[in-house]
């Protein structure tokens, strides 16, 4: 509701982990196990392609998302070790690890 109906945003996203040898190992652990022992202060957030997906697309009228990163090797290498509600099945798609978010004017239907 900030934005101007005629307003912008543009975000780059970093999905991979913070432990960059590993970009995928954030992945490979619980919900309780992430957030009640190894989710640092920064409080990385897990939030896939698609996550990002469906929230712009909730709050704004136009978005365009443009994958700039994939790390297919590595994601392959974890792939055995990734929990099931991190994968969309699609490897294209899980391996990305860099996006460009462009979202144009908030969806009018938020706006009140």
């Amino acid at each position: 509701a900030l934005t101007l109906p005629d307003g912008v945003h543009l975000h780059f996203v970093d999905l991979r982990d913070h432990y960059f040898k590993y970009p995928f190992e954030m992945l490979t652990y619980s919900s309780r196990i992430w957030n009640n022992f190894l989710n640092p202060t920064s409080n990385l957030n897990r939030f896939r392609l698609t996550d990002y997906k469906h929230i712009f697309e909730k709050y704004f009228h136009r978005i365009d998302i443009h994958i700039l990163e994939r790390l297919e090797n590595e994601f392959q290498a974890a792939y055995s070790r990734i929990r099931p509600e991190f994968l969309s099945g699609e490897p294209a798609v899980d391996a990305v690890s860099l996006i460009r978010i462009f979202a144009q004017g908030p969806r009018s239907d938020r706006l009140r």
